[in-house]
């Protein structure tokens, strides 16, 4: 099978796989696609694609699972909490 070279960009994995997309993204996306029924981001995070969805007229509910560790001394703790956003 022959290889196909891709001109993309990679970069190094983030703490908790936090990337976070400016809200302009999304509301280009949603002037020049038709979105239909109930939209959701099932993965929040800060709440841009929310405000890029919102400024382009689209309603949109959203959900943010947080999940972030810490050492206390020798002991680890995971902290999980999941939000949700109609």
């Amino acid at each position: 099978m022959n290889k196909i070279a891709k001109a993309a960009h990679s970069w190094d994995r983030e703490p908790d796989n936090w990337y976070v997309e400016p809200s302009w993204v999304t509301k280009r996306l949603c002037e020049v696609e038709a979105f239909s029924g109930r939209t959701a981001d099932p993965c929040a995070g800060m709440g841009n694609t929310i405000k890029g969805a919102s400024e382009a007229g689209v309603a949109i509910g959203a959900a943010r699972y947080l999940l972030r560790r810490y050492r206390v001394g020798p002991v680890l703790v995971i902290l999980a909490a999941a939000i949700l956003v109609i």
